[in-house]
């Protein structure tokens, strides 16, 4: 496996086998589409032979926007369209993004960012349920309108903030509440 990102030049090409897919501190990027490779030999759609991979992204690295799960599921697309596996649909690569960030890179996400990169349609929001994937497209107009993000400068990554340990709690304040 050779894995090049535009984003990060000064990292150059990365190598792997597909013998060594395991979670490393210096993969930087590559934990991404490597653990989506991982994710779909888990899942029993085998990954045979190794690959090339470039990747460009506009989203920016770090900034909460959901680029690692936008990594996970071009990477989805790419193993579904080189190997055959055309019965896997977005919502599936949607959720090997969220077991592959999940068990391969250690962070404890929802479903909703993978989500919304794998299924996104243009002029349009998502209402998802996120308890049983059912969603439905709502039309958004937004003329004259415009959506303003702002750069804090304050680069985020999930597995080195206290995301895991902040989801944990809220997950169990309603038990905890339920006890009074």
């Amino acid at each position: 496996l050779r894995f090049y990102s535009m984003n990060f030049e000064n990292v150059g090409v990365v190598e792997s086998s597909l013998d060594e897919l395991l979670p490393q501190s210096e993969d930087n990027w590559t934990a991404y589409p490597k653990g989506m490779v991982w994710a779909f030999n888990q899942k029993g759609h085998e990954i045979s032979q190794g690959f090339d991979m470039v990747l460009y992204g506009n989203i920016p690295n770090g900034s909460g926007l959901s680029s690692s799960a936008s990594v996970e599921v071009v990477t989805g697309i790419m193993l579904r369209d080189l190997f055959g596996y055309d019965e896997l649909s977005n919502t599936d690569l949607a959720l090997y993004g969220q077991y592959s960030e999940n068990q391969y890179n250690g962070v404890n996400c929802g479903i909703m960012d993978q989500f919304a990169i794998a299924m996104g349609k243009k002029d349009h929001a998502i209402f998802l349920d996120t308890s049983d994937l059912s969603y439905e497209y709502a039309p958004i107009k937004l003329d004259g309108a415009r959506i303003v993000i702002a750069c804090s400068n304050k680069k985020r990554g999930r597995g080195d903030s206290n995301y895991n340990e902040r989801r944990s709690e809220c997950e169990t304040a309603p038990a905890e509440i339920q006890k009074v």
